[in-house]
């Protein structure tokens, strides 16, 4: 049951994918997988993940929470969010604003707050990999899957991460995910 206390405004907070980070994926598996992360977890009432560009949800009076982008921001973007999550490119590691605090993620780096690393395909079938972060390391079995792919799926829990949501759970929803099949980097 939620319960809202009295005076408490009830907007969803926003988390945008940016356009940079949907150019390099044409299938949206970064945003599927991030909503699916945001369903299983029974935060569909606090959260809402957009694609940029999209129509805003004025209506239902979302307000603008984090940024997953493919480079951290502007200074007048950044001060619209109050986290931002950005690929980690191995230069020196900006924090942001003072109120917008940044996580980075990568497939490449090992210094970026979330690493994907060690994708390799099974005898089972699929492919696992190691989602590093918080000083945890998860395993991770998925269908098989391109880099690119990857990479998408790593953008999802690095957002849902850098939002609250627990490690355990993040690991959980995308081993749940293998059932599901990613194919030609497009979600099925």
């Amino acid at each position: 049951m939620n319960l809202q206390i009295v005076g408490e405004k009830s907007s969803k907070k926003e988390i945008l994918v940016s356009r940079g980070i949907l150019s390099q994926d044409p299938g949206n598996i970064a945003l599927f997988t991030l909503r699916e992360i945001l369903s299983h977890c029974r935060l569909n009432d606090r959260f809402l993940a957009l694609a940029e560009g999209s129509d805003p949800l004025s209506l239902e009076g979302g307000v603008p929470f984090a940024i997953v982008t493919d480079s951290l921001p502007d200074r007048d973007t950044l001060q619209n969010f109050r986290i931002c999550i950005c690929d980690y490119d191995g230069s020196e590691r900006n924090n942001g604003e003072e109120d917008c605090r940044c996580t980075t993620f990568s497939t490449q780096w090992e210094e970026a707050d979330f690493v994907a690393k060690n994708l390799h395909p099974v005898a089972s079938g699929g492919n696992v990999f190691e989602l590093e972060g918080l000083g945890i390391i998860g395993r991770v079995h998925l269908g098989s899957i391109s880099e690119q792919t990857l990479r998408c799926v790593l953008i999802a829990a690095a957002a849902a991460l850098s939002c609250g949501v627990s490690f355990a759970e993040v690991i959980e929803v995308l081993n749940q995910m293998a059932t599901r099949s990613f194919h030609s980097d497009r979600a099925v």
